[in-house]
């Protein structure tokens, strides 16, 4: 290689230092295990970008329903990792202020009628969430309480980790 590329540097490999990043992301591992209001169910038809489950299609046109179970706004933690009265708010890039909610999505089916299922079949995670909550209907799941984790992303060494409702 050339030099315009690469450089041969010596350096002791145990004296390389590790910084944290410029923009700390929020650290959620304090919300493990908090209980969390469910505030909304919405039911929403969307393209299937996986209409045959296994393999992404960009020009899929295919519509399917999801369901989504949308808790309150997080409220923030103090040191002994309480509940305090303000809400977790974020910046977004066009300048407004959000406020932290966490979200759950579910597949339904759609019926022959061309209206959204919800399936009793055992891997059906809607239906086994609806048991966990103790509800018979969507709209009864609002008001429930959930438990919140922390999922760890999906990407290949990165370590963050996401906030989800442990249904």
């Amino acid at each position: 290689m050339t030099e315009k590329y690469s450089k041969d540097i010596a350096i002791v490999l145990d004296e390389v230092k590790i910084v944290e990043p410029k923009k700390q992301s929020q650290n959620f591992e304090g919300y493990r295990g908090k209980k969390v209001k469910i505030a909304k169910v919405e039911v929403k038809e969307e393209i299937n970008f996986y209409p045959d489950g296994l393999h992404y299609d960009a020009n899929a046109t295919g519509k399917c329903f999801k369901c989504y179970l949308i808790s309150e706004p997080l409220k923030a933690l103090d040191e002994n990792e309480n509940f305090m009265d303000e809400l977790v708010t974020f910046l977004q890039e066009d300048g407004t202020v959000k406020n932290l909610i966490v979200r759950a999505r579910f597949g339904l089916n759609t019926g022959s009628d061309g209206k959204p299922e919800i399936s009793k079949h055992t891997k059906g995670k809607l239906w086994a969430a609806m048991r966990k909550l103790g509800a018979n209907t969507l709209g009864e799941i609002i008001g429930k309480i959930a438990m919140l984790d922390l999922e760890p992303s999906k990407i290949e060494g990165d370590d963050k980790k996401y906030l989800r409702l442990a249904l």
